[in-house]
């Protein structure tokens, strides 16, 4: 053991061996010490130059992997809650005989582990897990359920049954014959509250820490990159990367609909952002701005195989990965190796403060509660007395009392419950109507309980950054998920994001030297793919043949509802401006995408259209291999001996096996 260790290092094989435990298909930085203390990273340290400076008595160490051992070394399980960034680790100290497994504060990276015949096995790759032979396949019916209905599933729960993750913001700890014992590193100080005796010093604390933010996330190789719509959050970030790199040039990428194909509108959505885009690059000389449109397909449109593949699971936006496939291809053409975006701005830094009304009435702060909806209220033409109602008393209720009220009402049910492709009876059967309650899945709340809400259902979902790195060759970052912006954002108090009205008053004030008039005085919302039902009418034929496949797979016939897809298939739209996404989008497309999926683990061939197939997988977005099975690398290569579709994934004429029925376990 100790000789292994030692070698450990400079590993090049899909696996190693610690006894019972295995570290297989490590993509990351080994690094071990003179203890035979050794790490694993996958990912990146953003703040990997403030902790330099405080090991500087030791010496700086040479990169983040070798940082990070320091840090484990000094602060031991503790040490992962001072790191900024998207990272998962393994650290196994030889002298404790203990293993410690840990993702990062958001889940943006995390580690799968499971046990094959009393070993244990681990992987930031569930595909990589998949791969191995004696794991179980069987799916995991809660988490099912709870993707096909956009409702937060458990903290450490997997598509698949026999495998977990590591809950974010935690760590696992593992000794050789034993569970884990999980540990909670970090999570928000709900109870903090920022006050200032003048508004100016939240916009400049706010701003500060925007900078460090993006200042962090412009280290590596190649050109710097952004995503640029018309929103706050994405300008944000591109405006700001321009301004720490000026005179150098930053590129700046807006995702389009193509000219003269016909889209959805509606007056409340901005269709095509290159107008407030192209305003935000005339305002910094030095932003490279460029609109990338496809009228056709991308490859990922074509063949979901591409997708299975990396992410071992299907994923929720199929549509909107094709429609930024072009501009992530783009950024890949321009040398980037990593792409800035704003993806979780709407709860930091963009907040909007709407659920701050309920906050008021909560506390009993009746002035600026009366104040705020009178002022809303004229903004947009409503009473003051429908404001409270809806977003100051509403909020207080408990989810199946506002159920309820709605019902009454007879307002529409939130669109998850009215846009979801499960089938109702499958629904029932795990329960998930109650979770979705307790859980309180897109009912109004106060602040506290709407980041609360809104934490779970980041930290559980799908870690698909990396693999979007591995389909596109470029990182994806997310200088709005910095956890010092985050943290300022959460104890900043609800009057300064909705002041006379105004709602996102913060972010108007902190961007105003960074973005235009047009950008910080729109009402309106961005809105992404909206010429989906184009790329969905290209796609119809093999749409149709595959609803109509599903009927022969009793797994997908059993958890989709089959029926409401086929008949949505059978009654096509031609009007693209008034054909909203829920039916077609989300319920037929992310619905057939779904079983697709559950297709292909049954050992289903000839999937999408003739497209999803097991002897000829495709290559990367873009190539195809070759007929032998050779040249191609990346996400588009064949199934991994044993993984699903694989050569021992589920015989053709047997579906997988779904896992036991287990019980959900109470919110806290």
């Amino acid at each position: 053991m100790p000789d292994l260790i030692r070698a450990l290092s400079t590993q090049v094989g899909p696996s190693v061996s610690l006894g019972p435990i295995r570290l297989f298909g490590s993509s990351g930085r080994l690094r071990s010490d003179v203890r035979g203390a050794i790490l694993g990273l996958d990912g990146r340290i953003d703040n990997a130059a403030e902790l330099r400076r405080s090991f500087e008595a030791r010496g700086p160490a040479s990169d983040d992997a070798s940082l990070a051992l320091d840090a484990l070394s000094r602060w031991g399980a503790d040490a992962p809650a001072r790191f900024r960034g998207a990272f998962a680790l393994a650290y196994w100290e030889e002298e404790a005989g203990r293993l410690l497994l840990a993702g990062d504060h958001l889940g943006l990276k995390t580690v799968f582990h499971a046990r094959i015949d009393g070993a244990l096995v681990f992987s930031t790759s569930l595909r990589v897990l998949l791969a191995l032979p004696g794991l179980p396949r069987d799916l995991d019916e809660a988490y099912l359920a709870a993707f096909l209905s956009d409702v937060v599933p458990e903290p450490d729960a997997t598509l698949y049954a026999a495998i977990r993750r590591v809950p974010s913001a935690c760590t696992a700890t593992f000794r050789p014959d034993g569970s884990p014992v999980i540990g909670e590193y970090w999570r928000p100080d709900w109870d903090r509250r920022i006050r200032h005796r003048d508004d100016d010093t939240y916009v400049e604390e706010a701003r500060a820490l925007l900078d460090q933010a993006v200042r962090r996330q412009l280290h590596g190789p190649g050109p710097v990159v952004c995503q640029l719509s018309g929103g706050f959050d994405s300008g944000a970030v591109a405006a700001t990367a321009a301004r720490l790199c000026a005179p150098a040039v930053v590129h700046a990428l807006t995702a389009a609909p193509p000219d003269g194909v016909p889209r959805f509108e509606h007056p409340a959505l901005i269709t095509d952002e290159r107008a407030a885009a192209a305003a935000v690059a005339r305002m910094h000389p030095n932003m490279a701005w460029e609109a990338v449109a496809s009228a056709t397909l991308h490859p990922l449109d074509e063949n979901p195989l591409r997708l299975f593949l990396p992410l071992g699971m299907p994923t929720r936006n199929v549509l909107n990965i094709g429609w930024f496939a072009p501009s992530m291809d783009r950024a890949r053409a321009l040398g980037a190796r990593a792409v800035l975006g704003g993806y979780l701005g709407n709860m930091t830094l963009s907040w909007d403060g709407l659920c701050g009304l309920a906050s008021m009435a909560r506390r009993g702060d009746w002035l600026r509660l009366w104040r705020e909806a009178t002022a809303l209220g004229r903004r947009h033409g409503l009473s003051a007395a429908t404001i409270l109602r809806r977003h100051a008393l509403k909020p207080l209720l408990p989810p199946h009392l506002q159920r309820r009220w709605d019902d009454h009402r007879g307002a529409p049910r939130p669109e998850s419950e009215r846009y979801g492709a499960i089938n109702p009876e499958f629904a029932r059967s795990v329960g998930m109507d109650e979770r979705r309650l307790a859980m309180g899945n897109d009912y109004p709340g106060d602040t506290d309980t709407m980041r609360r809400r809104w934490m779970s259902r980041v930290q559980t979902l799908p870690p698909v950054m990396g693999a979007m790195g591995e389909l596109f060759g470029v990182e994806m970052r997310d200088p709005t998920a910095d956890i010092d912006l985050l943290e300022f954002c959460f104890a900043v108090p609800d009057e300064q994001y909705l002041r006379d009205g105004q709602t996102r008053w913060l972010a108007r004030r902190v961007l105003a030297d960074r973005l235009p008039p047009e950008v910080l005085n729109e009402q309106r919302r961005g809105f992404q793919c909206p010429e989906f039902l184009h790329r969905l009418t290209l796609q119809r034929d093999a749409i149709v043949e595959g609803v109509e496949a599903l009927d022969r797979s009793p797994l997908a016939s059993r958890v989709l509802d089959v029926a409401r897809m086929k008949r949505l298939a059978a009654d096509w739209p031609t009007d693209a401006a008034a054909t909203g996404f829920g039916e077609y989008g989300a319920v037929l497309h992310r619905g057939l995408h779904v079983g697709r999926f559950l297709r292909w683990i049954e050992g289903g061939t000839n999937e999408a259209g003739g497209r999803l197939d097991h002897d000829r997988p495709a290559g990367p977005a873009g190539r195809r291999r070759s007929p032998d099975g050779g040249g191609a690398e990346g996400p588009g290569h064949r199934p991994p001996r044993g993984a699903p579709g694989g050569p021992q994934g589920a015989e053709p004429d047997r579906p997988a096996p779904v896992a036991r029925r287990r019980p959900l376990p109470p919110v806290r």
